[in-house]
């Protein structure tokens, strides 16, 4: 080894001692407009590689004083000297090289010793306005490389417009008030407003929509006199004149408006806000006023106005303009002389919709209870039609439920296959070679024949066993009115639905023919639940309408590409789990789906089948409201087990020159804990990297076996004598690329310190925190690391107070910082400190003590108010070393003795109720029961006025309205320290929640939220888009062995929950019923969960029916026990459907949390002992070294890394390497995905025809 280094060195060093070095390459030479920096490259390297402290080559000499920079070796070969700001113009600068340099041979440089560059005439570096479009007047900003004489600009700067055979001059703007009101438009800085910033304009008004030119000539030159000799061109457009274009939805180009989507009219230019009021679009019945962007309205101008209809079908309507419309530069309408514009409207377009396509659930027994025989009406789906014929023709194609016996597999695969061809013909068009592959279950190849409308293709066309049904009419009608009809669909199974009309067509299809709206339904009464992990899968089945498990039914699992992956049979709790990974391809071609599909029947003769076969299927990717990113929790569901490794230092602070040791752990996360990785997965490379440069060594890493079953690698790392200072990581490199950093060490110039001590901070009144302290007490002690206190040394402290950022773990999803005040709120912004950071102690001083102590007291502290700060002390002393040390504690200050918290969501629709939690904890973070805790709701607006300045630029002006709408809830706390309450905000827009806690002594901690009540014009999803509801642990962390308690906060009286232990995948699984006064579940603690698991909670609500009282007689006199049920359970609860939406449809909601499981079985206990406490330098110490299991036994066989190192060098960088264990025993990620058909369900409807409102 080291012959061979030696064979290196010479054949590098070969080179340099062949002959003299000489600069290859310099730059710039000559004239140059922009110079940044210079650079020179040698033939053959010069200095030790890695010494980038070496002496320059180089002196650079300009004319200008103010001229400076600094040089800087970027390897051996290449040098650069960089100016600390760009020459300008009419620079001279001159480069020699450095008589005193001397190269890697010893020698100095041969060769040509001297440059000379300079930059020339001034340059444009930017200009104003930004964008290519510009004002008829517009003023330029030009801002040069250097300062200028205005008069050369005058002369030398035209402008050149389309259309016009002239130049045109231009003119300085130097009016002081004109000048600065631009400038500061335009965020020049203050520095730069010099003669280097000029304001041109062209003494000409230009034509609009020209192209322009702007020629900065040759002849501009520096008050100096040095001109350029280089024209500038910029490009612009006149802007266009100001116009209002007119624009509605049309079915065709010719047909008049539709009345049901709203008519905009838009503006070339702004215009002002009061004069956009005035526009009316008059009907034959009213007046109607425009409605204006919110954030336009707010800046004073508008660049568009909107009816948002419905208007009268087959009237006429007029569109008015105020007199006078002119932009806000006053410019007068182009097109005036098209106002007012006669709107007519056309009838209401035809219209065929079912309630959910391409796919809906359609219950079995949603019009009356399992319990009593289904009877009722027919399953059905909604379809909302208008204004197409009566004799509307559809057809349907159904996947029988079939038997478990016959049909399982080949039924699973035809409703997969018809799911995605519905999924990709709602995608979009294809051509018909595209349509006929989608059909035949082939991915649609790229193709260049013309598309095709898919919605004037039939896909049931050339099916058979596909029967026509008759839907309901109205006698004599033709068009059909708006109405909501039924399809019915008896069966259970999935059914394939298909409208024809010819109307509809005709309206919209540019061919006339007939157009066909598809959907497709699954009628059954069983819901199935999927839970997929990264190493198992997790089936639930249950009832619809009653919410009730179901045993014996039989699961199926299908790959994307309808592949079987397993089968087998629910248990009595419904549930079937399958304890290996799902090996399923991500995304098929062939059907353009994702995920696994997992289906669930039962034969006629099931107890809860009633009578005929029934069958359910979910998708993985039915999760939309339930993903796993929305609870806030680290997220996994890579299918490989994460590999975990740590890297154990002998030390972290090193010289250059020095060997650092190392010993390399490595295991794979199971869902049991920790296991040795496969061997083909283990990385095989170490990887060193200095953090700056980016240079890196690597070196192999052999990983060995221990006798007790463990495995460990070790390896060192010579740190070479140039290394550069810094910041090194160590990283270990597999086949699969890099894990992430397992540590880092530090390569500093250090001394070893003489001296060690601490600085602790406590209260006066000697508290377990700092309250609202009035003084504080700062103790210091220090010592001889050899031993002995350093008696009587002196030393100063200092002080600083810092906002605190507060936040507790375990509840990551709270916000624990006061309000920052705004406009509005001057009392408190008047009591807060000015800025975030300030000095309330500078350099007290004091001396120590005989025993090298001192106490020192600080009775001058800021003040808190409600908000927390940090106060960072800091104890200076001079080591006998030489170096001044430092010692630093901080301190948090708190504003009461409770800590308030407050979580909402980010936007609510306006009237329903914000679901507010307000918490309370201590500062440490136990929560804290029976706190007076009010929450208040203050409304934020923010102003911006924008106002047109002379030469096309704006000026903004921002204003901030606060309003405080009052205490919105208040309360007590409960046993989790928490407040929750629903607050009825009836404003919309910005709404901030301020929650206040007081303790016992009156102080108050406040914590902010802000919320974004949307108004339901502004809405285009309805309501909340989430099913999430709070899962709340009784405590964040327990022990093997105790019962862990959570309350489930879900909005129903009783459910049904699924509850489950998840982390990699399943952990493990109850079915439990809930009830509303007592939604609490139970879960004894595990010791293989550690150290932390995740605990969800599935809830189900089944059907709601209207039960009247006296349906007993009709029906519960026969299953009282069932009426009785229904009964109690709709009372109150139950809500007729709408033409819309049903809230008495089968409901679900998931909740998610995590705790810590602590657990000491993987601690072992270890002793160090050594056989005197002193010894003599060079003298041999014998150790001794214990190590017991938790139990107390012998750790026989064990591996131990043994270091010594000097107290001094911990003292400078202690070692948090050695936290082995913390350091393996990770936070584990959540794995697992939930998927439901529960959020597929249509629901019912209110059949029958809908009254049109008068006017639309």
């Amino acid at each position: 080894m080291v012959r061979r280094a030696l064979l290196l060195l010479i054949v590098f060093l070969s080179p340099t001692v062949s002959g003299a070095a000489q600069i290859a390459q310099f730059s710039p030479q000559g004239r140059v407009a922009v110079v940044e920096s210079v650079k020179a490259v040698f033939d053959v390297p010069v200095i030790p590689a890695g010494d980038d402290q070496a002496a320059a080559p180089m002196l650079v000499h300009c004319d200008d004083p103010d001229v400076r920079g600094q040089g800087r070796w970027v390897d051996a070969r290449h040098w650069t000297y960089v100016f600390t700001e760009r020459p300008g113009p009419g620079v001279q600068c001159r480069a020699s090289v450095d008589s005193a340099f001397r190269t890697l041979s010893g020698e100095p440089l041969r060769g040509t010793a001297q440059f000379a560059f300079s930059t020339g005439g001034p340059h444009v570096v930017f200009t104003r306005p930004y964008g290519p479009e510009v004002d008829e007047a517009q003023i330029f900003v030009l801002r040069f490389n250097g300062k200028v004489d205005p008069a050369s600009v005058a002369s030398h700067v035209t402008c050149q417009a389309e259309g016009l055979g002239e130049e045109i001059p231009v003119r300085l703007i130097d009016a002081a008030a004109q000048r600065t009101s631009i400038l500061d438009a335009t965020n020049i800085p203050d520095a730069q407003r010099n003669a280097s910033v000029q304001l041109v304009q062209c003494k000409r008004r230009l034509p609009a929509d020209a192209k322009l030119q702007l020629v900065v000539g040759a002849g501009v030159a520096t008050p100096s006199g040095v001109a350029t000799d280089k024209a500038q061109i910029f490009e612009y457009t006149v802007r266009q004149p100001f116009a209002a274009s007119f624009s509605c939805l049309r079915e065709n180009a010719n047909a008049p408006c539709t009345p049901v989507s709203p008519i905009t009219l838009e503006f070339s230019a702004p215009v002002p806000s009061e004069l956009a009021a005035k526009i009316r679009l008059k009907t034959p019945s009213v007046d109607l006023s425009p409605t204006m962007d919110k954030n336009s309205t707010y800046r004073g101008t508008v660049d568009r106005v909107r009816f948002p209809g419905p208007f009268p079908a087959q009237a006429t309507m007029l569109l008015e303009l105020p007199q006078g419309m002119k932009d806000d530069a006053g410019r007068a309408l182009s097109n005036a002389d098209q106002f007012p514009l006669s709107v007519p409207t056309a009838p209401f377009p035809p219209l065929v919709k079912f309630a959910a396509a391409p796919f809906g659930v359609i219950e079995r027994f949603a019009y009356s209870p399992a319990a009593m025989g289904g009877d009722g009406d027919t399953p059905s789906v909604p379809l909302s039609v208008r204004n197409v014929e009566a004799s509307l023709r559809a057809k349907e194609f159904a996947v029988s439920a079939g038997t478990v016996r016959d049909h399982v597999t080949q039924d699973d695969v035809e409703v997969l296959h018809w799911y995605a061809r519905l999924m990709r013909l709602e995608q979009g068009s294809w051509t018909d070679a595209q349509l006929q592959r989608i059909m035949r279950d082939q991915a649609p190849r790229s193709d260049k024949g013309a598309p095709v409308d898919e919605r004037g293709f039939s896909a049931l066309a050339s099916q058979k066993n596909v029967r026509e049904l008759t839907l309901p009419a109205l006698d004599k009608v033709d068009p059909r009115p708006l109405e909501v009809i039924g399809v019915p669909v008896e069966e259970p199974g999935y059914h394939v639905l298909e409208i024809e009309s010819a109307r509809l067509g005709a309206s919209l299809l540019e061919s006339r023919k007939p157009m066909y709206v598809r959907s497709s339904a699954l009628v059954t009464n069983l819901g199935v639940h999927l839970k997929r992990g990264r190493d198992d899968a997790l089936v639930w089945v249950t009832t619809l309408d009653g919410g009730r498990v179901v045993p014996n039914a039989s699961v199926n699992v299908l790959d994307c590409d309808g592949n079987t992956l397993a089968t087998g049979k629910t248990d009595a709790q419904g549930l079937w789990h399958h304890m290996k990974a799902l090996n399923a391809p991500e995304h098929c071609d062939s059907t353009g789906l994702s995920g696994v599909y997992v289906s669930a029947r039962i034969p006629a003769s099931h107890p809860l089948a009633h009578g005929k076969a029934d069958f359910s299927f979910v998708l993985s990717g039915w999760d939309r409201g339930i993903e796993s990113w929305r609870f806030n929790v680290p997220t996994d569901t890579e299918p490989t087990p994460s590999l975990i490794s740590h890297t154990v230092f002998d030390r972290t602070l090193l010289r250059a020159g020095e060997t650092v040791s190392m010993k390399h752990y490595i295991r794979s996360q199971t869902r049991d804990g920790l296991a040795l990785p496969d061997d083909a997965g283990l990385p095989r490379t170490l990887v060193i990297e200095h953090q700056g440069s980016g240079e890196r060594v690597e070196q192999p890493l052999t990983w060995r076996k221990t006798a007790s079953g463990g495995l460990d690698a070790v390896s060192q790392f010579k740190v070479p004598k140039t290394a550069k200072l810094g910041v090194y990581t160590v990283t270990l490199k597999g086949k699969k690329g890099y894990t992430p950093p397992d540590g880092q060490f530090q390569i500093e110039q250090f001394k070893l310190p003489v001296l060690s001590g601490s600085l602790k901070i406590s209260a006066a009144q000697d508290s377990a925190w700092l309250v609202a302290p009035e003084s504080l007490n700062a103790d210091v002690q220090i010592s001889y690391v050899s031993g002995g206190s350093a008696a009587r040394l002196p030393i100063s402290l200092s002080g600083v107070a810092r906002d605190k950022w507060v936040s507790f773990d375990g509840y990551d999803d709270y916000s624990f910082n006061a309000p920052d005040p705004e406009d509005g709120d001057s009392d408190i912004s008047e009591q807060r400190d000015v800025g975030t950071r300030s000095v309330f102690l500078d350099k007290m001083p004091a001396t120590l003590d005989a025993q090298g102590g001192a106490r020192v007291a600080v009775n001058s502290l800021p003040a808190t108010n409600e908000r927390a700060r940090e106060l960072l002390f800091e104890a200076t002393f001079a080591d006998p070393n030489g170096e001044i040390q430092t010692l630093s504690q901080t301190a948090t200050v708190w504003p009461s003795s409770v800590v308030a918290g407050i979580r909402s969501g980010s936007w609510v629709e306006q009237g329903q109720d914000v679901v507010v939690t307000g918490l309370s904890l201590s500062p440490s973070g136990k929560p804290q029961a029976g706190v007076q805790m009010s929450v208040r709701a203050i409304s934020r607006t923010t102003y911006s006025t924008r106002k047109r300045l002379v030469g096309g630029f704006y000026s903004y002006d921002s204003h901030t309205e606060m309003h405080d709408l009052g205490v919105v809830c208040h309360g007590t706390t409960d046993a989790q320290g928490m407040l929750p309450c629903h607050a009825n905000v009836k404003q919309s827009g910005s709404i901030e929640l301020v929650a206040t806690a007081r303790d016992a002594k009156g102080r108050e901690s406040r914590a902010t939220s802000t919320v974004w009540v949307v108004g339901a014009d502004e809405l285009w999803f309805g309501g909340a888009n989430d099913d999430r509801m709070d899962l709340i642990p009784e405590k964040k962390e327990y022990a093997p062995g105790e019962t862990a308690v959570f309350q489930v906060r879900m909005p129903f009286r009783e459910a049904t929950a699924l509850v489950t232990i998840e982390r990699e995948g399943v952990l493990a699984t109850r079915v439990v019923d809930l009830k509303g006064n007592d939604p609490r579940v139970r879960i004894p603690i595990e010791p293989q969960w550690g150290p932390n698991v995740y605990v969800s909670v599935l809830a189900l609500r089944g059907r709601l029916h209207e039960v009247p009282w006296y349906s007993f007689f009709t029906w519960g006199w026969k299953q009282p026990g069932a009426w009785l049920q229904a009964y109690g359970g709709a009372r109150g609860k139950y809500s007729a459907p709408t033409g819309l939406i049903d809230l008495s449809k089968p409901a679900f909601r998931l909740g998610l949390t995590e705790i810590r499981v602590a657990d000491g079985r993987d601690k072992l206990v270890v002793k160090v002992s050594a056989d005197k406490g002193r010894y003599q330098v060079r003298g041999k110490a014998d150790v001794t070294i214990q190590v017991l299991l938790p139990d107390g036994r012998p750790a026989a066989n064990g591996e131990v890394a043994f270091a010594a190192v000097d107290e001094a060098l911990l003292a400078l960088a202690p070692n948090t390497s050695w936290a082995l264990l913390d350091a393996m025993r990770q936070r584990r990620s959540y794995g697992v995905q939930t998927a439901t058909a529960q959020m597929q369900i249509v629901g019912r409807r209110h059949y029958g025809r809908k009254a049109v409102a008068a006017g639309g």
